[in-house]
């Protein structure tokens, strides 16, 4: 297995919570076949720390 470089970010709010994790790795990580050029951003955001959580699948067609 070759090695790859995989770049993040972790921005906090006031108190220290995560708020923002972002990481970005070449797409040929995960998919061999694709451009070397091409690179995968993950950039998620979490908010209402302490509220209860919710999730859902996505409504049918």
């Amino acid at each position: 297995m070759s090695k790859i470089a995989i770049t993040w970010k972790l921005s906090t709010d006031a108190k220290g919570l995560p708020t923002r994790p972002v990481s970005t790795i070449p797409a040929t990580a995960i998919y061999p076949a694709r451009d070397k050029d091409t690179i995968l951003r993950f950039d998620t955001r979490y908010s209402a720390w302490g509220t209860k959580v919710s999730i859902k699948p996505p409504a049918s067609r």
